[in-house]
């Protein structure tokens, strides 16, 4: 096998500059302090070669016009940026590298003129890459003449070498630069030909999303290394799905020097490099607000976050957080990237593709982090599909590696399904390898796995997992609950009109009325909880129930908040007592209700639950199951709309009004055993058959393992 015209193309250009370091640099510079001065002179010949002469008149000549008529930078560089042409960048100076390297007497003065000529965008990237220190090495030692002079003869033009050729030229680089520096595997890069295969699974079976004129579609990588994630996802639409698209590129990037790269790119590009910003996407998210359409990630494999423990635990105590689902071992935080990913969906519906070794997908035992997360996945029909990637795909580590497609508006007939596409046999040897990578996937491949994922076909290398029966149960839960609570347990007994748009016909019997009146009398028998702000958090004290504990019909015993005694007393608390129903009037679904549990301490809840005591003519449980039937929070999203707002929410006093069916005491009781009894065989079918899915799940992955390491012949693999 013979490698790709990409990955050959880009090779001697890159061993070029390699060799130009190992001659200039090596002695003063040890090879792992190659990087910090590589990486800057590769930015600075890609935008020297692309800064033309004619350009830089232009630039000059608006320059010496309105220097003086606008002072300050920030009303100058609009115009001396439309000088430019289309450009993102321009330098005022008569210099360039060329130039520069034909006066070795005064190389220090000009050069150091020629950086600070650059506009703020290059100079945050030079920044970036601490180039004033490494400038100072090269004058102490003599060689700054010489590496510019060397650099002149390599040309970087983008009609010379192509924008996803100068990202084979990064990666190349980085990977020889980490062969002496030691970085985590996984770190900076993913394969190119990886990349075309994520963007064939987000994109194959959604085009349509993507036609027409006007399209603007955003794209985010939340660990966007050098940014070729992104730059070829953009390429894939505009070059394959539609060309006038509007595509947007976004990335945060923790690593000072790549995040240099990936800006560089941008303006190189014409992209808006203010899009690529810097810092960790767990403790300092740049793109707090913002929503996303596509998402792509290679997050680092096996990578600590310790270092962000205390402030991602705190944020997973919050129900409406970014990791409330659960937290990884401190050793992977693979999951808490896609996690964070999630939380940037668009409610009209996002797709992720994002790369993972086997850590996600194996690692943690039930009740684990690991476990609990990828169990909220699923039981929310995000996790379209997980392809195995051959091994030896990546440059520093040989290790397996997944694509998993995760999104929120999959298609009719994925829904309640899980693809597992076993794509380790469709590779090709490269001709000679780079670091650990030896395999590649060529065209013909990523057809094969495309058109495997496309097909939606059970076979030998395809699996496809089915809950929908599970959800048939949970729905046959739904309905018995909705017929017991609205019409009664006996088919027979005389009807009439309630009144009530979304109810309909109730037993002539039962009475109608407001939510409200389910309170015994007196004060704070229904009413809100209280208003708790961080400071008055602690460790220890009384219980704060927060929204994200109030599940529909049933406590989520998770996110442990406390407040103390003191702030219990000075806020005048409202106590809540087991028992006591809780409704959340806050996001999904609104109106939902549980019992309070009795958890032998003193609880309050927080403000946006509300407190029911019920009478003692009402039995809560049988309000509970009220507020767990479908047309009773159907309508309360309704209501939600009504009043508008960017989160669904609903008013106390609205919810209160609500009016709703009241049965007799003794059928409230009747009804409410009858449906503890039915809802428990529901709910233990439900555990039993999710037990068997998890045995096949377990036996999946062990087939998968040991098929991928050599151990079994996969084909021949026959399910217990």
């Amino acid at each position: 096998m013979t490698q790709t015209t990409d990955t050959i193309n880009f090779q001697e250009k890159a061993n070029f500059i390699w060799q130009v370091a190992d001659d200039i640099l090596f002695g003063p510079f040890m090879h792992n302090e190659f990087r910090d001065v590589v990486l800057p002179f590769v930015v600075l010949r890609r935008l020297d070669c692309i800064y033309t002469d004619e350009i830089r008149e232009r630039v000059q000549k608006s320059y010496r016009q309105f220097k003086d008529v606008f002072p300050s930078e920030d009303d100058l560089e609009p115009i001396l940026l439309d000088a430019t042409g289309g450009l993102k960048f321009y330098n005022v100076s008569d210099f360039n590298l060329v130039r520069l390297a034909g006066n070795a007497q005064a190389i220090e003065e000009n050069f150091d003129f020629y950086l600070k000529s650059y506009g703020r965008n290059v100079r945050d990237i030079l920044q970036n890459f601490k180039l004033e220190g490494v400038i100072a090495k090269l004058i102490k030692n003599n060689l700054l003449y010489q590496l510019v002079s060397k650099f002149t003869e390599i040309d970087l033009h983008p009609s010379v070498v192509k924008n996803h050729e100068m990202g084979y030229i990064y990666e190349h680089l980085l990977y020889k630069f980490n062969q002496f520096t030691g970085e985590t595997a996984g770190h900076h890069y993913t394969p190119r030909e990886v990349i075309r295969l994520m963007c064939n699974l987000l994109f194959a079976e959604h085009g349509a999303d993507l036609q027409g004129k006007g399209i603007v579609r955003d794209i985010f990588d939340p660990a966007c290394g050098s940014g070729g994630m992104l730059t070829i996802a953009k390429d894939h639409i505009l070059a394959h799905i539609n060309p006038d698209a509007e595509i947007r590129l976004f990335g945060q990037e923790l690593n000072e020097q790549t995040y240099a790269v990936s800006k560089s790119d941008f303006l190189v590009t014409g992209e808006e490099p203010s899009r690529i910003r810097e810092g960790d996407s767990f403790t300092n998210d740049q793109f707090k607000t913002e929503r996303f359409r596509y998402m792509l990630c290679n997050p680092p494999f096996g990578v600590n976050w310790k270092s962000a423990q205390a402030f991602i635990e705190e944020e997973a105590k919050n129900p409406h957080g970014r990791f409330f689902a659960g937290t990884p071992r401190v050793n992977d935080g693979a999951l808490l990237f896609l996690q964070h990913m999630i939380s940037k969906m668009e409610a009209a519906g996002s797709r992720i593709a994002i790369v993972f070794n086997g850590s996600p997908l194996f690692t943690g035992e039930a009740g684990g982090g690991e476990s609990n997360i990828r169990k909220w996945i699923i039981e929310n029909d995000m996790l379209e599909a997980i392809v195995a990637l051959p091994d030896q795909m990546f440059y520093n580590t040989g290790i397996n590696t997944y694509i998993w497609i995760v999104t929120n508006r999959k298609l009719k007939h994925r829904k309640g399904q899980v693809q597992l596409i076993n794509g380790v046999k469709h590779f090709q040897k490269m001709r000679k390898s780079l670091g650990d990578k030896r395999n590649e996937l060529s065209p013909q491949h990523i057809r094969e796995l495309t058109e495997l994922y496309t097909e939606f076909e059970e076979g030998k290398e395809v699996r496809i997992f089915d809950k929908r029966l599970i959800e048939l149960l949970e729905e046959k839960r739904s309905a018995l609950i909705t017929q017991s609570v609205t019409k009664g347990l006996n088919p027979n007994v005389p009807m009439r009109e309630s009144g009530v748009e979304w109810l309909g016909r109730v037993p002539e019997h039962w009475e109608v009325m407001a939510i409200k009146r389910l309170a015994r009398p007196g004060r704070k028998t229904f009413v809100d909880g209280d208003w708790i702000e961080l400071p008055y958090i602690t460790e220890e004290g009384v219980r704060l129930i927060q929204t994200g504990n109030v599940g529909t019909g049933a406590y989520r015993e998770k996110g442990f908040r406390y407040v103390s005694e003191t702030t219990f007393r000075s806020l005048k608390c409202t106590e809540v007592e087991p028992g006591n129903v809780l409704i959340c009037r806050l996001d999904g679904p609104v109106g939902r209700g549980c019992l309070a549990p009795d958890l032998g301490i003193r609880m309050i809840t927080s403000v946006d639950n509300t407190i029911l005591k019920p009478d003692l003519r009402h039995d809560p449980r049988f309000i509970v199951y009220f507020l767990s039937c479908k047309p009773y929070l159907e309508w309360n999203q309704v209501l939600c709309r009504v009043g508008g707002g960017h989160r669904w929410r609903i008013s106390r006093s609205m919810l209160g009004d609500l009016r709703v069916p009241v049965p007799p005491s003794t059928e409230q009781k009747q009804i409410a055993d009858f449906l503890d009894k039915q809802t428990a065989k529901i709910l233990s079918t439900v555990q039993l058959l999710q037990q068997q899915i998890d045995k096949l799940q377990e036996y999946r992955q062990s087939v998968i393992t040991a098929a991928v390491t050599g151990k079994l012949d996969v084909t021949q693999a026959v399910a217990p």
